[in-house]
């Protein structure tokens, strides 16, 4: 039976940037249901994180005045303050995902969780 320090339900944005820096450490399998590095979802980050996460490889865009959506619906938007990026988000998913296996983290696609196993702390 494989055994990980660290085990991560989703290759989502959240799941692949922590699989991402806690394979650095620790070892690391991250179980996703579907494709590693699909999203529908649209990005605009902060420069800072930007220059932080090394994504400048990322940026499609930088505009300085935008209209979103919330997910209410309601209209959000006008000046952008310092042109906050939009990024490809499927590029930013890849680099983070090919980071975590650099660092050995083992990352299973099209995976159903089936049941676990829980002894005094460990799963």
């Amino acid at each position: 039976m494989e055994q990980y320090d660290v085990v991560i339900v989703g290759a989502g944005p959240a799941g692949l940037f922590m699989a991402k820096e806690l394979s650095k450490d620790f070892s690391v399998c991250v179980i996703e249901k579907n494709k590693i590095g699909e999203t529908s979802k649209f990005w605009v980050v902060s420069n800072k994180n930007i220059k932080d996460n090394k994504l400048e490889d990322c940026v499609i865009s930088k505009p300085h005045r935008c209209c979103y959506k919330d997910y209410t619906g309601k209209s959000i938007g006008g000046i952008i303050k310092d042109g906050n990026p939009i990024v490809d988000e499927h590029k930013v998913l890849k680099k983070w995902a090919e980071e975590a296996k650099r660092n050995r983290a083992v990352l299973r696609e099209s995976t159903n969780f089936k049941k676990f196993i829980y002894k005094e702390n460990n799963v």
